[in-house]
Formats: structure tokens, sequence, C-alpha cells
């Protein structure tokens, strides 16, 4: 009958669904491997010691630089909202707190033409020793010392110590700040209210986080500070292109095959390749520099006496040159904020050098622009949900500690507190890990025990900075992989492997003759390794696997489990 024969078709043409392949139909989920990628110990330490390397580079700048040119309080900011010539300002708040540590020395008694703050310092010092003395003093000369006695004299030995150190931390504030921890400090804050403002979907304040972290503290450091920060991004340039290289090839090699290469091969590649890392995030800054400064050159001639009208014409009627060299500037500028991330991946990824860095990350920038810009917005508020999981982590950890630490402990410090809170302050909430120390409360055992103690609690704050800097090169590596299979069409198990990779080299060699010398054994539900040449074309289409066949080159390796990109008819070759 007409019903049980279209059953039956119906029943014959039944397909059962297995599975769906989440990463195929949704590519953008290989982005929350991020999270596992940047918590690998490899990864952690090679941006740990670019941390440390760029802060001792920066305390040592800041020690050596003079004192006029320290940064004044909260200056990156009213660097931001000056709307004229903020050297002027600089110089005005220089002279202000110049004027502020002679009214400092005035209140002592004191009359200083050229006053600095280790003076100040060290006469609040001595004040703070006369009054001790005569406490003391008169303490010992109570015959009968009762406990409310005793009790009012410890309170007095306190509040003369609590001023001492108002007054000591009144007159640091005076000296400024150097300018690499007043820049740090600031990037610091810009990548939290980053990480708080995208975890939550507030993308105007994360815009806004993102204009103070790459525009405003640079052109601050640029404009106000040249040689300096000249200095210090030379630095951090080869500092990233070292170590921020070398977690991109741990990275490349980790989503490619799903194995890791060591510290040292990762940073024998990104050594062998340094000036590729260098160049490639400068080369557009370099094009953008140069044609403003053949314009700008060119233009100066309109001033000139004499030929500077009939320049002026000149100019006029090839002023679309002058467009057309501004839209040049202004492409470059966007391939640069929009696949400036894909740079280091492209070297870690292909093996390439800077030029194609810069022609890949700007190519797939237009070729698929919102694509590119969805892939970095899921990266940007996944990034940041991890980055105040591992704050919070961290601020946990430290909080244990020390509690467990102070639990046993007894007695205060010159300041009152509890000797515990002054050796180490516990962390008052997981957005504020950073403390300070009130060395003048503590005595001389104490204070190196303080000091030892904070090494140790920065060195696992800095943890979080490690983890931030591998997150953005690992995030950035998946992300490029991403968008040359949707350009390029090329599978993402493929990657540049040295030949000094030999631990790769052998394992995939290995693999190949084993499968040359079973032709029989089965790959992935009995389907045979070999077949008649004759019926290649009909087994393609019913099953995802052929026959292998042999990479013979030994730069680009593919994943094991994406051996059926590799097999005949599978649309893509290894190059």
């Amino acid at each position: 009958m007409p019903l049980n024969r279209e059953a039956q078709t119906m029943a014959d043409n039944a397909h059962t669904l297995r599975g769906i392949d989440y990463k195929a139909a949704f590519p953008f989920v290989h982005l929350f491997r991020g999270f596992r990628l940047a918590i690998d110990p490899s990864k952690l330490v090679l941006a740990l010691g670019a941390l440390l390397l760029l802060y001792l580079g920066g305390r040592a700048l800041d020690a050596i630089w003079p004192n006029e040119h320290r940064a004044g309080t909260g200056e990156i900011e009213a660097y931001d909202r000056s709307t004229g010539d903020f050297s002027v300002h600089r110089k005005r708040a220089a002279a202000d707190r110049v004027e502020d540590l002679k009214s400092e020395f005035l209140s002592i008694g004191k009359t200083e033409e050229r006053p600095t703050v280790r003076k100040l310092i060290s006469e609040r010092k001595r004040l703070r020793d006369e009054q001790i003395t005569r406490e003391n003093d008169a303490y010992s000369k109570i015959a009968d010392k009762t406990p409310a006695v005793r009790d009012e004299h410890e309170r007095q030995l306190q509040r003369i110590n609590a001023t001492y150190s108002a007054h000591a931390e009144r007159a640091s504030s005076l000296a400024g700040e150097g300018l690499f921890m007043h820049f740090l400090t600031h990037q610091v804050h810009q990548v939290d209210a980053l990480a708080e403002s995208a975890a939550s979907l507030n993308l105007p304040m994360a815009a806004e986080s993102l204009r103070q972290f790459f525009f405003v503290a640079p052109a601050w450091a640029i404009t106000q500070h040249p040689v300096y920060f000249t200095l210090l991004f030379a630095l951090l340039i080869l500092l990233m292109a070292i170590c921020g290289g070398a977690i991109t090839r741990i990275a490349a090699v980790q989503v490619a095959r799903d194995e890791k290469i060591s510290v040292r091969q990762a940073l024998r590649f990104s050594t062998g390749k340094v000036l590729s890392f260098i160049f490639a995030p400068l080369i557009p800054i370099i094009i953008i520099l140069a044609i403003a400064v053949v314009l700008g050159v060119l233009s100066m001639f309109m001033s000139v006496p004499y030929i500077g009208g009939i320049w002026s014409i000149v100019i006029g009627a090839l002023f679309f040159l002058a467009l057309l060299a501004g839209l040049v500037m202004t492409l470059t500028a966007l391939g640069l904020i929009g696949g400036g991330h894909l740079m280091y991946p492209t070297i870690a990824v292909e093996g390439s050098d800077s030029f194609d860095a810069v022609s890949r990350s700007f190519s797939y920038m237009y070729a698929r622009p919102w694509q590119l810009v969805f892939y970095t917005l899921v990266a940007l508020v996944y990034g940041a949900i991890t980055y105040l999981f591992v704050r919070f982590f961290i601020y946990l950890l430290l909080l244990l500690t020390h509690g467990a630490v102070g639990m046993f402990m007894w007695g205060n410090a010159a300041d009152g507190r509890p000797l515990m809170d002054t050796l180490w302050p516990a962390p008052p909430h997981f957005m504020n890990l950073s403390y300070g120390i009130n060395f003048s409360a503590l005595n001389g055992g104490h204070s190196v025990g303080a000091a030892l103690i904070s090494f140790w609690v920065y060195l696992t704050i800095s943890l979080l900075g490690a983890y931030a800097i591998s997150l953005y090169y690992s995030s950035s590596t998946v992300i490029y992989y991403l968008m040359r299979k949707e350009v390029d069409a090329t599978g993402m198990d493929e990657v540049y492997l040295e030949p000094g990779d030999d631990e790769f080299a052998d394992a995939g060699t290995a693999t190949d003759a084993a499968a040359s010398s079973d032709p029989a054994a089965p790959i992935d539900s009995g389907t045979p390794t070999s077949m008649p040449a004759s019926t290649a074309s009909s087994a393609e289409s019913s099953s995802p696997l052929s026959s292998p066949s042999t990479i013979s080159s030994p730069v680009v390796e593919r994943g094991p489990d994406k051996l059926a990109d590799t097999l005949p008819g599978s649309g893509s070759t290894a190059t």
C-alpha cells in the first residue's frame, strides 16, 4: 500500500545522528582553549621572565634618571584631560612640589633653599627619635608603673610612630614617582578595568580602557619623555620578540598538533627570528611615519618667503596625491590596529618573516573584518572572565596563607598594628592585591623579613601579569588559525616545523612507516587503509577516510586527529 511503501522508503533512508562536531559548526569555540593554553607552565615561565627583566630595567632607569623628570600624581590622566601645552603643566606641577617641600621644612622650623625629600624624611626621623627619647625618660622616672601607666606609655609611642609614618608618606608623595612605575601602575589599572568591563559586557568602558592602554599612555610617554621611553620601549620590544615569540611558537604547535615543544626549542625559534618579531609591528608604523614626513617636508616650502605662494599653487593642484597618501596611512593604521595581534602568530605558525606577517595580518583583516572582530571580542570577553578568575585564585591563595602564617603570632608593631599586618597586610579585596610596608614601625630583623615576604608575595602576584601575557599570545594564535582557515582554506593542523624539532620528525616518520608496513590495518571503524584505484572515487563519498598519503615535506605537519585532510580527495594538500 502507498503508506507502507512510503514508510519503508523513509526507514531505508534513515540516518542515525551520532553527534555534532561543535568545533566545525561553531569555529569560535576553539577560543575556549585559551585558558588551558595560557596556564601552561612553559609559557608562564617565559612571560614571568619577561616581566621581571622589564621591571628590573625600568627600576634601573628610574634610579639613574634625574629627579626633575619624575612624574606627578595622576600625570597621565592630567595629560589626557589637557587641552594646551602639557609641558607647561608639568613644569608648574614640579615647581609646586618644590614649594610644598619648603613648606614642610618650615613646619618643623627649618629653611631650605634646595629642599629634598631625603633631607625632609631625615629631619622627621630625628624629631621622632627625640620625642621617643623624651617619652622613655619620662616613663623611667615614674615610680609606680601600673598597668594603666604602661598602656598609656605604649599608646604614646604608637602615636609618635604613626605621626612620623604619616609625615614620611606625605614627603614621599612630594618626590614624585619614577616614570616606569607611574607608567606601569597606569597600565595595570587599565588592564584591570578592561577585564571588569569586558566580563560585564560594558563595551564603552572596555573601549575606554583600550584607548587609555594603547593610545593615551604611549602618547604621554613619547611626547613628554621621549628619551626615557625610547630606551624602555626598545627593551620591551626586544623582550616581547624573544619571550612573546617563544610563547606564540609553543601555542602554535600545541593548537595544531596537541604536542608541546620545549622552552629551549621555542627560544631557539624566537631568537632565530628575533628581527622578524621586532620589525613586524614596526613596519606599519615606519610606513605611516615615512609618508607623514614626506608630506610635511613638501608642505614646509609653502612657508618659505618668495616661493611660498607658487608652491602653494603646486600643492593645491596636486593635493589629491596628499589625500591618497592619507588613505594609505589610514589603511595601514587600521590594519595595524585590527590585525596587529596576528603578526606574531603568522611568524610562529608559518615560519615566515616580518613582511609576510604584515601581509597576512592585513589580508585577513580586510578579507574578513567582521569575522576577525567577532573572534577578537569573544577572546576578549572569555579572556576577561578567566583573568578575573586567576586574580581571585591568587587573592584566595594570599588570604589563606596570610591567615595561616599569622594564626599564632602575637604582639604589635611600633605603629600599634598587629605584627603580622605590619609585616604583610592582608589583601583587602581581590581587585587590590598590592600593599605597602611601614618599615619605620619595624625593627631591623622584622624589616628584612618583611622585605623577603614582599619579594615572594609580589612574585606570586606577578603570575597574574604572566597569565595575561600568555593568554594574549595564545588567544591570538588561535584567532590566526581560524582566520587562515576562513580566508585560505588551510587546515588548523598545518604548522611549520623546523628540522631541529627532532621528536616530532621522528614521531611522524615512525607513524608513516608503521602505516605503510601494514596496509590492511584499520583506521577508524574498520575502514581499510588502501583500496584499488578504480574504487577510490566511490569510496570518498561513502567514507571520510580513503587511503593514507605520506607527507613528503618536513616543514608542514598535520595533527594526528586531522589525518583525513592529508588523504586523496580531502580537498587540501600539505604545503
